[in-house]
Formats: C-alpha cells, sequence, structure tokens
C-alpha cells in the first residue's frame, strides 16, 4: 500500500504476486531460493516464425571482423527485407 499511495499519483500501478511475473518479454522466475531466473524463449519463439527460410546457420561469435566492414560491391537490401533486418535486429538488441 505504500507504493500504491506514493507511486499510484502519477498512474495506475498495477501488483503482481507470486513467484513468477512476465515483464517486457521476459519471465522473471524467483522458484527457487537463492535464485532468479530470466527466460527469454518465448519472446525468441516468437520472433522466429517472421524470419525468412534461409537465414538459418550458426556462428561461434556474433561479432565477426567482417561485420565491421563495408562492401560496395553487394546489393542492398530491397524495403521490405530492409524493414525487417531493422526490426529483428532491434528485437535481439532488446
Amino acid at each position: 500500500e505504500n507504493l500504491r499511495s506514493e507511486f499510484g499519483r502519477v498512474g495506475d500501478l498495477t501488483v503482481n504476486r507470486g513467484k513468477v511475473h512476465d515483464y517486457l518479454g521476459m519471465k522473471l522466475d524467483f522458484s527457487e531460493e537463492g535464485a532468479f531466473v530470466v527466460d527469454m524463449e518465448q519472446y525468441f519463439n516468437e520472433m522466429l516464425p517472421d524470419l525468412p527460410d534461409d537465414m538459418n546457420g550458426t556462428a561461434a561469435t556474433p561479432a565477426a571482423e567482417h561485420l565491421f566492414k563495408t562492401r560496395d560491391d553487394v546489393p542492398k537490401l530491397d524495403e521490405e527485407h530492409a524493414a525487417l533486418f531493422h526490426r529483428v535486429t532491434a528485437q535481439l538488441l532488446f
């Protein structure tokens, strides 16, 4: 009630009780004593169907050296693929 009286003046304050909470695409789990688990598997699983079929594979690191070099001999993405790339990149940065 102290939080509600202080912060409820600014806007509605929702109180959730329990050991597992969903917040901004994260499942926050306080079920185990002395542990805190953040699970974003569902967030990623919801992103996967939006990706093109040819976007698959693995990488040892997301920061390969070639990512920081530009190539003029490669065609630019069309508007649809550029928008998809931008959206997915922003989601993954979250």
